[in-house]
């Protein structure tokens, strides 16, 4: 039986002049969409994850209209599909929140992230998106298994964005590819190696971030051995041991010591060292290929950026008052 009640789902979206497209984002595991974007005197609860950042930014800046939506519990509920209070949610949201914003015949792709990857490649099932990204993620299995064999299938064509050294994730990746290819479903890949960072990495990527105080946090990863000599990271230590760091050498800087200015920091920089070490994060530094692809996707070419605007358009937050379901057997 399925019983009626009431939720309040939490959604941020940005909407650039003239939207070519929609992107909806589904968040890592654990996530929330409030790491997408930076924070703001209208939007103080936004956390702005650089990368995370970068991959709105760009979106707005190629006349994608950007939309995400927080899961119920800390991982996508992905399968099956109709038990899925999430898929239930996304479906309900973006049918009223395009239609609000005249974007009903826009087309639609989607950017998952770990368990959003999964989420969204089973919400291709429903949703008719035009492309899908799937970054370090393989999508969920039986969902790809589900999709019919083109030309009579309407699943999209399918980009999985990954890191080589995670190699369980790659090794999936490449099945599923594989499973796709033999459907004559379009499938592609884009990898993201592991690179050294530079003394100034932190200030090119963390606003209000100096120079001085980045040199000092690399050369205090040296020193405790995160980093070898050459800038490859060793390690990528957790956000409670960042701030540890950032105290015991006085990286902070002045005028910013304050703790929840050190802990937002020091999920900032776990976030840069997880990219640079090319292990499993959600990373914007593809962003050009990324967006390039899903161009040729929707369009068959790439399209230009617009350039930005000067004044940037409103973040919005809504809170949608949807029925919740709760999914029970019964005799």
């Amino acid at each position: 039986m399925i019983q009626q009640e009431q939720q309040h789902l939490d959604v941020i979206s940005q909407i650039p002049p003239n939207p070519r497209a929609v992107l909806f984002i589904a968040h890592e595991g654990n996530g929330s969409p409030l790491t997408y974007w930076e924070p703001q005197p209208q939007q103080p609860n936004c956390t702005g994850v650089p990368d995370h950042v970068a991959i709105v930014k760009h979106a707005l800046s190629r006349g994608y209209a950007v939309i995400a939506i927080k899961s119920v519990k800390s991982f996508w509920q992905d399968w099956p599909p109709q038990a899925s209070q999430d898929a239930h949610n996304v479906v309900s949201v973006l049918v009223s929140w395009t239609a609000q914003h005249g974007l009903e015949r826009a087309p639609i792709v989607g950017l998952g992230s770990g368990s959003g990857g999964n989420f969204l490649s089973m919400l291709a099932l429903t949703i008719k998106f035009s492309a899908l990204v799937l970054m370090v993620s393989p999508g969920l299995h039986k969902a790809l298994e589900r999709a019919k064999m083109a030309p009579a299938s309407t699943y999209p064509p399918v980009l999985f964005v990954h890191m080589p050294k995670d190699q369980t994730t790659a090794s999936k990746i490449h099945s599923h590819e594989q499973l796709l290819r033999a459907k004559a479903i379009p499938v592609a890949q884009v990898c993201c190696e592991e690179f050294p960072i530079a003394p100034f990495y932190f200030a090119a990527h963390i606003p209000g971030f100096g120079s001085d105080a980045s040199t000092k946090l690399h050369a205090a990863m040296q020193a405790e051995g995160v980093i070898d000599g050459l800038g490859r990271v060793l390690s990528a230590p957790r956000p409670p041991d960042v701030c540890l760091m950032l105290e015991k050498f006085d990286v902070l800087p002045l005028q910013r010591d304050d703790h929840s200015y050190a802990r937002l920091l020091a999920e900032h920089i776990h976030s840069l060292m997880r990219v640079a070490q090319g292990r499993h994060a959600t990373t914007g530094r593809k962003c050009p290929e990324i967006f390039n692809w899903l161009d040729n996707q929707v369009w068959g070419h790439p399209l230009l950026p617009n350039f930005p605007h000067p004044k940037p358009p409103p973040i919005a937050t809504s809170q949608y008052r949807l029925p919740f379901s709760k999914f029970h057997h019964g005799n």
